[in-house]
Order: structure tokens, then sequence, then C-alpha cells
């Protein structure tokens, strides 16, 4: 299950109004976050960048891990910040930055952007999505796993709410609002012609179906805006 950790603690706070901030003290651990993310640090801090959490990995599956970066469409280093003080970064568009607690126990997946920053002995891979989810399910081919124990930090556009489904409980979800979810799903289609042609969902939604949880987010992926934008 996704457990969602509290906006503030020892060792970080969030806050912001339109855009969410992070400020994070990493004294003896790794921090990491996106290229771009960083907003201002202080000189008692080092940033160097890494090609992956996994600093143990062989230089064979740190080049398969830096390929598959590439084919997400993800930046090919992440920055490491080492040192004490105070790192501060923010998402790139309005939204909230969700902190999520990792354990062994199961992996999480999200949108290939959705990954911010993480601390603790955490692993970002990519997983390949099946081709008819990519096309209708709104993931995308390749979405991002995260795996380990620490804790990241995604980017919610707008806002967020967190869904806990019992056993055999299901949940459809416009697929333009995913963010992270531990659980499997499959894309359905709307039969109800009237509501996919004047709905404004499109064909397709994406069903979850319990144990598990998922953490959708308010606004729509920006394809998905500018598609609404030349609508109108």
């Amino acid at each position: 299950m996704i457990e969602v950790a509290p906006r503030k603690n020892e060792k970080y706070r969030i806050s912001g109004t339109n855009v969410d901030m992070l400020f994070y003290n990493p004294e003896e651990e790794n921090f990491y976050c996106e290229p771009g993310a960083l907003v201002c640090f202080p000189d008692t801090i080092r940033i160097s960048p890494t090609t992956g959490t996994n600093q143990n990995a062989s230089a064979f599956r740190k080049v398969i891990s830096m390929g598959k970066r590439i084919a997400g469409g993800e930046d090919l280093f992440l920055l490491k910040a080492e040192g004490t003080g105070e790192v501060v970064i923010s998402g790139k568009s309005p939204g909230k930055i969700v902190p999520l607690v990792l354990s062994c126990d199961s992996p999480v997946f999200a949108l290939k952007d959705a990954f911010l920053a993480g601390s603790g002995s955490f692993d970002i891979s990519f997983s390949v999505q099946k081709l008819s989810r990519a096309i209708f399910g709104g993931t995308g081919l390749i979405t991002q796993k995260l795996t380990g124990n620490g804790t990241v930090f995604v980017f919610a556009r707008g806002d967020f709410i967190v869904r806990e489904l019992k056993e055999g409980e299901r949940l459809l979800v416009d697929p333009a609002n995913l963010l992270c979810w531990d659980m499997d799903f499959r894309v359905k289609t709307i039969k109800d012609i009237k509501m996919a042609l004047f709905g404004g969902e499109g064909l397709f939604l994406a069903e979850f179906e319990g144990p598990g949880t998922l953490v959708l987010q308010s606004s729509v992926k920006p394809f998905r805006a500018k598609e609404k934008e030349k609508s109108n």
C-alpha cells in the first residue's frame, strides 16, 4: 500500500500556495532530485550529476538505466546533494509535492515525469507498459518504477487525492488524472456512445481493482490541456 508521509518532519518541510516547494536537509544521507528542480542551496552542500541512485550497480546496469531514462523522455542524469544545509527545490508548474514512504514490500508505479526528489536507499527504474495501456490508458509507453526504502517526492499538477481500495473494490479513473499507483489496472472502453462523445472523458477509462492505493492529480497532463484549449 502506498503510504503518504506528512508534509513536515525533522528532515524536511513542504510549503507553498500555487507551487509547492520542498526544503530538505540531507545531513549524512544522499538526496537526489531531477535536473531543473533546484531553487537554491548553501555552499556547504555539494551538488553533482549522477546516473542513478544505486551507486553499487554495475557499469552495464548503469548504461541500461541511462538508456531507459532517455527512452522515457527523462534527463540523462539526476542531481545528487551531499552535505549539511537546506536544499530547496520546486515543481515546474502549479501543483503539490506529495511525499511517499517506500518499503521493499511492493513497488510504486508513477507517470514518467512524476518523480521530483528522494532520499534513502531507493531505486528508480522504468517499466514498459502494454501497447494498449500505453496508447489508451494514459500512462505512456514507459512509466517510473520506484522501489527500495526511503522517502520519495512526486509532483502532482494542481491538487491531489489518495484513494485506498479494499479487496475486490473497483474504481474507474480518467487516465489523464493518474499520478502513481501500486496495483495493476486495465483499460476499459466506455460503452455509452453519448458519454463517450459528449462526456469530455474520451473513449477509455483506467479500471483499478483493490487491494491497493492510488494517487490522483486534479489537473490534466499538458497535452490534454492543449487539446481542450484548441477545442474551445
